[in-house]
């Protein structure tokens, strides 16, 4: 017996409708994904460390140097990890100061290799020091790190507790592959430490936002809401919060309170929480 056409046609439209939910459901679940996916966040943090950890050791070498002058002393970057070759030139108002890393130099929990090359030029008549910093074959962890930084040196309300503006604009590249793109403005107060050489004492708060783009597109906005405390013997963020702004989704990242640790919390702004560890 032939079926009768209309009720092909019947058929045929709930076979269609069915395939369409079920298209639908597919991308319900697609765009749902990502408002609780955090591995973005975790690959920024690691971006961030690796322009933490870079940037401490700019810093430290500028601040060494300009103390081993004022104070004439001989020591010249010596509280600098032994596996660092130091280079500098001196003209009357320049310094241009190489930290050469080798093939590899272990410190900090770190594998460090290439180098970073540091320029400044001093003005007697003011305390304010534009200092540029840009890498060459330079790597943490196997992750390629390139770009330039400008950083403004400030000695706050007359103080000797300096302040440090870094302006800058440098890319990732991790051993496969990835690239991700970091760009803004950081400031960091030296709130500890900044009367001695020895590093291990130095604590800095920091502020400032920024961006960091991955290859998929995927854009995130940080700003600090509170300082994020970097102490130089510990590889993560003690404490502070981060306004974070993504494609798809924002929330707060919680560093906690001043406990070196690997640990942190991202909550959405629906209120889920959600626990992070930090590589």
């Amino acid at each position: 017996m032939n079926t009768p056409p209309f009720k092909n046609v019947f058929w045929s439209i709930c076979l269609l409708t069915f395939i369409l939910c079920v298209s639908c459901s597919e991308d319900n679940n697609t765009n749902d994904e990502p408002q609780t996916d955090v591995s973005d966040i975790i690959l920024a943090l690691q971006v961030d460390e690796i322009e933490t950890l870079t940037a401490d050791f700019i810093i430290a070498a500028f601040q060494i140097q300009q103390a081993s002058e004022v104070n004439r002393t001989s020591e010249r970057l010596t509280d600098l990890p032994n596996c660092i070759n130091v280079t500098i030139m001196t003209e009357q108002n320049s310094r241009e100061i190489k930290l050469d890393f080798g093939s590899g130099c272990a410190t900090n929990g770190h594998e460090i290799r290439g180098s970073l090359n540091i320029s400044y030029t001093i003005n007697p008549d003011d305390t304010d020091i534009v200092i540029t910093a840009d890498s060459d074959n330079f790597y943490i962890d196997g992750r390629l790190i390139e770009g330039t930084r400008t950083i403004l040196r400030e000695l706050i309300n007359g103080e000797d507790a300096p302040r440090y503006t870094h302006t800058s604009n440098i890319q990732v590249t991790s051993p496969n592959g990835f690239v991700a793109q970091r760009e803004g403005v950081i400031i960091r107060d030296w709130v500890e430490g900044y009367e001695t050489a020895d590093l291990s004492d130095n604590v800095v708060e920091i502020s400032g936002n920024w961006t960091i783009t991955f290859p998929n597109g995927n854009e995130h906005f940080y700003e600090v809401l509170s300082a994020l405390r970097h102490e130089y013997d510990c590889p993560y963020f003690v404490s502070g919060e981060v306004l974070v702004k993504r494609t798809y989704f924002g929330g707060i990242l919680d560093f906690g309170t001043d406990e070196c640790d690997n640990r942190a919390t991202f909550t959405f702004n629906d209120g889920e929480v959600r626990d992070i560890t930090l590589n």
